[in-house]
């Protein structure tokens, strides 16, 4: 019994579905903690008054 018998097409198609959601939710996870780590500088929020 081999676990990798993917034989058509739909299989194929359902395994590049989940390796590209996972790609782009492996992407905005490092975008999001790259955004809590950086350094903000200048907030366009403050107000020098």
């Amino acid at each position: 019994m081999n676990v990798l018998a993917i034989q058509g097409f739909l299989e194929w198609f359902f395994v590049g579905l989940l390796v590209a959601l996972l790609g782009v939710v492996g992407l905005f996870s490092i975008y999001a903690a790259s955004q809590m780590v950086r350094n903000p500088g200048r907030s366009p929020r403050r107000r020098s008054s």
